[in-house]
């Protein structure tokens, strides 16, 4: 956890001391807890002022985002220093507490709801004739090292954006629930390529359904009640709004989130080795994919994944509408806006790139050699 200090009307002697104070504060409860949810990559912006025509008297603030799009925010005020800044490190604690076990009890309902439907897919497939549900499950089953980056690149892109927390669904939760699906729904013979679209529709409506049940429910408030004051307005008055004035995301992607590599095994370990000796990519051409890759989680969700698909597993724009649900004209559309977008963010970066159109540069560059 990163500490960012302000100070109103302080010398220098003064905040040196509420500093260090204010770190050890932290690392007693705090910053353990943060540690333990994975959470410890974030910023805390501590404010301690004078309060005006109050020789003795300061306030203490203290606000910092959460997963789960939170915003917690603390304050104190009184004479000493010391005292309310323990005060308000507790009131933050506390909120932060509440926070996790609020997104541990969401996890523990989402697993017991997934299991339930797990249960329903089963009874379906023993529905299905013998000789049907061996072939769905042969056929699904052979799909599914392929479809496995598929879904640990979803995932790791709606993390980085916010949308999921950490821990659950983990990719292993999304597979076996869109290859239940698909085996349920099985009827006649398909081939691969088919099996495999109906997989991907099956993935995608799996992890929106997920991304779905950890947004914030709205509560209703009595029309009488006091309005509280909201944790947005709160940070207008701390440092660095105008950087941090919405949810932003400690991580960013790497190339391995968005594109596992696979161990060989057998003859694709004869082929790894063969590849050793071709040339490699320059760094500036690894760097510029992962920069390109990076961009791709500032997109719509459509977006991304009409152009990701199209990149990376090579789907014609009807298959892509086909899983996506959506109009072939409206996924041509998608896959345009998004390369102008890239070209136009890297362009921006000061990235040399080749001539040719937005999707001819941005495919070139995201189909660099690993």
């Amino acid at each position: 956890m990163i500490i960012k200090p302000r100070f109103e009307g302080l010398t220098t002697h003064d905040t040196t001391t509420w500093q260090s104070g204010l770190e050890e504060l932290t690392s007693r409860q705090l910053r353990p807890l943060l540690q333990a949810h994975g959470a410890d990559a974030g910023v805390l912006h501590a404010t301690l002022r004078r309060l005006p025509r109050q020789q003795h008297a300061f306030e203490v603030q203290l606000h910092m985002h959460l997963p789960g799009k939170k915003i917690l925010t603390a304050s104190a005020r009184g004479e000493q220093v010391s005292a309310i800044t323990e005060r308000a490190v507790k009131r933050l604690f506390r909120e932060a507490q509440r926070h996790f076990a609020q997104l541990h009890g969401q996890t523990r309902d989402r697993r017991k709801l997934q299991q339930e439907r797990l249960r329903a897919l089963e009874q379906r497939l023993g529905a299905l004739p013998a000789p049907a549900a061996e072939q769905a499950r042969q056929s699904v089953e052979a799909l599914l090292q392929r479809l496995t980056p598929v879904a640990a690149r979803e995932l790791a892109y709606l993390r980085a954006s916010g949308d999921l927390p950490e821990g659950y669904p983990s990719v292993n939760d999304v597979i076996d629930e869109a290859a239940a699906h698909t085996r349920a729904a099985w009827g006649a013979a398909q081939d691969s390529a088919k099996v495999y679209q109906q997989l991907l529709k099956n993935l995608f409506k799996t992890i929106d359904h997920e991304v779905a049940a950890v947004r914030p429910y709205a509560q209703a408030e009595s029309i009488d009640a006091t309005v509280a004051p909201d944790a947005d307005d709160q940070a207008e008055a701390m440092v660095e709004e105008e950087i941090y004035e919405y949810f932003q995301p400690d991580d960013t992607l790497s190339l391995a989130d968005v594109l596992p590599a696979p161990e060989p095994q057998g003859d694709e370990a004869a082929e790894a080795e063969s590849d050793e000796e071709q040339p490699q990519p320059e760094p500036r051409q690894r760097s510029e994919q992962a920069y390109a890759l990076d961009l791709a989680k500032t997109l719509p969700i459509t977006w991304r994944r009409s152009l990701l698909l199209s990149v990376f597993d090579t789907l014609s724009t009807a298959d892509i509408a086909d899983v996506l649900d959506a109009e072939e004209t409206a996924v041509v559309g998608w896959i345009e806006q998004a390369c102008s977008f890239v070209q136009a963010r890297l362009v921006d970066a000061g990235i040399a790139l080749p001539a040719g159109s937005a999707r001819e540069v941005v495919f070139a560059v995201l189909q660099a050699r690993r």
